[in-house]
């Protein structure tokens, strides 16, 4: 659910109108060949999926949206 405050000083509206809630599921599939995992620059090569993983859920995330909004409020 989006709380009211979010529709009023976010969006900017002061009217009430009905906002609709919808789970998503993403899900990722990597795929790793587990012999390069025990060459010199294997792990080097994957470290990217770890940082990734993590902008993404910032991205597309509710609760990081609000947190980061909450920051930046005056």
């Amino acid at each position: 659910m989006i709380p009211d405050e979010f529709v009023q000083y976010y969006l900017g509206r002061s009217d009430s109108f009905d906002t609709y809630h919808a789970d998503l599921k993403i899900e990722i599939n990597i795929l790793v060949k587990i012999r390069s995992l025990f060459s010199t620059t294997g792990w080097d090569y994957y470290r990217w999926i770890d940082s990734f993983m993590k902008d993404f859920e910032k991205d597309v995330s509710k609760a990081f949206f609000f947190d980061r909004i909450n920051r930046i409020a005056p």
